[in-house]
């Protein structure tokens, strides 16, 4: 039987009507998430005298399927690229709503429970109860904003202020009743010992270990030690306005007025003992024969967890996501690729030397131009206009919108559906302005949404620039936080090993006692080969020195000249 469309006996007034009615639900997705708001409205139709007993059973059986469905639509899509598919998309927005929706569904079969039960007039605390029946809604209730929040994060979607408050309402209401550390007998509720002050703490520590910069294995990892931790953090709410000082965990500012004060100084031991068991296993033993978590390494475990020491700690800062005015780019993310050319091609330049920038393509001089006005130099092209081969590289991607620069970070924002990773690298320059000099970084934070939202006052395309790049109003956006390197980014020509042609390469000179270094695909080379750079005058031959940084789909390599 499909739920929206199954005709409803209006002979059958009682529960066992609406008991069959709810057995007899259809399995399908977008009626099982909207089943727990259909049965509360067929409760109002039918009986609307129903004892509370008998209420609190069918919304518990209805809140059980819907809360399943949800848990399978999350997990299908819980390997979505970023930005997430068109259809991922639409799909993820019914299901925040239809959660929102079961959220006020459960808050008020909880208002309606407290009135029949009188608690609003016969004790000190009005509504406030010791029984597990008056309060198990309201607990349910949050384990389902907990849910819609954790959603956000996974996918990096920016959160409205109105979830925030919500969730500080159910947890102001959870810590006036004595079930804040009770553990929560739900068969399909996050874990056996979660608690309502795990569900509370939870998304929070997610926001404090910024999995807006994580891949998929370090973002589960993550996930899983959050579940089981936060029911051992302290928590305290802060709606004054003002900020007030921690010396205990991190203070997350979360909306208008709203801040939430963590402990977690036992989270710091906890992961202080993680961090000495692995250190020591892998002093004993073999490191392929560490028992890790899926997709991470040694070294990866390691850098994780000391990063999860500082990020659920004091030192916590919030990001910020700066907005100036509007400026669009040519914007390319990866590699140039590394291939032969189709024909001979015209010189490349823009350094005189290894570390002295002399801009782009010298328009003057072109390596190898000592057949100056030959017939053979012009049926080679070689007379033509050199080409800026950065911004050839550049204009191979797509235009983007810069937003600004805070801290050290650029965040840029994009319409394109071309997939992004964590880590990944970025290069961009001013799309109306030739002569400014190309900057190239790495993203250490995504977001996604659409670009007729923003009702928050977090960056992302004005309409008027999504409108110029001809996506439409609707168009879905990401933005891009990225880390720029300081030196001057050339593109030049690289061979190695037995390569039979030079390919493209990113070079990034040297500054502040920080030797020169090149973009390549990660281990293609090794510390100490010989290689051949092709600068805008002449080759150099160079050692290859040690990875100054690794990135996803790139490594950072250090380059000396060899003396002739």
């Amino acid at each position: 039987m499909n739920v929206r469309t199954s005709p409803v006996s209006r002979s059958k007034k009682d529960v066992a009507g609406l008991h069959g009615w709810l057995a007899s639900a259809a399995a399908d997705e977008r009626d099982a998430l909207s089943l727990l708001e259909l049965l509360l409205r067929r409760i109002d139709e039918q009986a609307p005298g129903m004892g509370p007993e008998d209420r609190s059973a069918l919304v518990e059986a209805a809140r059980q399927r819907q809360v399943a469905a949800i848990d399978a639509a999350l997990r299908s899509m819980a390997g979505a690229a970023f930005p997430l598919p068109a259809a991922d998309g639409s799909r993820l927005q019914h299901l925040f709503t239809q959660m929102r929706r079961a959220r006020d569904g459960l808050l008020d079969h909880h208002a309606a429970t407290i009135e029949d039960s009188g608690l609003l007039t016969h004790t000190v605390i009005p509504g406030a109860s010791d029984d597990w029946r008056h309060v198990s809604s309201l607990v349910h209730a949050l384990d389902l904003q907990a849910r819609l929040l954790r959603a956000h994060l996974w996918h990096r979607i920016d959160i409205d202020d109105a979830d925030w408050r919500s969730l500080a309402r159910l947890a102001s209401r959870l810590r006036a009743s004595s079930f804040l550390d009770t553990p929560i007998p739900d068969s399909v509720g996050f874990g056996r010992s979660m608690t309502a002050r795990g569900l509370i703490v939870y998304p929070l520590l997610l926001v404090a270990a910024r999995l807006d910069g994580r891949d998929t294995a370090e973002s589960e990892l993550i996930d899983r030690l959050a579940r089981g931790w936060a029911g051992k953090v302290g928590l305290r709410i802060d709606d004054d306005g003002r900020l007030h000082e921690n010396r205990h965990g991190p203070t997350l500012l979360l909306a208008d007025r709203l801040a939430m004060r963590l402990d977690t100084h036992r989270l710091d031991r906890r992961l202080h003992e993680r961090l000495e068991a692995l250190a020591a296993a892998s002093r004993q033993v073999r490191s392929g024969d560490l028992r890790l978590p899926a997709g991470l390494t040694r070294e990866r475990c390691l850098r994780l967890l000391a990063e999860l020491r500082e990020d659920w700690s004091e030192a916590f800062r919030p990001r910020r996501w700066p907005v100036l005015r509007d400026q669009h780019v040519f914007m390319r993310i990866g590699l140039p690729v590394h291939e032969a050319p189709a024909a001979p091609e015209p010189s490349f330049g823009g350094l005189d030397g290894l570390l002295s920038p002399a801009g782009l393509v010298s328009r003057g001089y072109a390596y190898g131009r000592h057949e100056h006005d030959t017939l053979i130099r012009r049926a080679r092209g070689l007379d033509e206009q050199p080409r800026h081969a950065v911004r050839d590289y550049l204009a191979r991607g797509e235009i983007a919108v810069r937003f600004g620069e805070d801290a050290g970070v650029v965040v840029i924002g994009r319409t394109s559906l071309q997939p992004v990773k964590a880590g990944a690298l970025v290069a961009w320059a001013p799309a109306d302005d030739a002569t400014a000099p190309i900057r190239v970084g790495w993203v250490v934070a995504r977001r996604q949404g659409w670009a007729d939202e923003g009702k928050d006052g977090s960056p992302g395309p004005s309409r008027e620039s999504v409108r110029s790049t001809g996506m439409g109003e609707t168009a879905r956006t990401q933005r891009l936080l990225i880390a720029p390197w300081p030196q001057r980014i050339e593109m030049a020509r690289f061979r190695f090993g037995d390569d039979g042609f030079f390919g493209d390469v990113l070079l990034l000179t040297g500054s502040d006692g920080e030797p020169a270094s090149l973009l390549l695909p990660p281990a293609r080379v090794r510390e100490g080969d010989v290689a051949m750079l092709r600068l805008s005058q002449r080759d150099v031959r160079v050692s290859v020195g040690r990875v100054l940084q690794r990135g996803t789909g790139f490594e950072r390599i250090a380059i000396h000249p060899q003396q002739d």
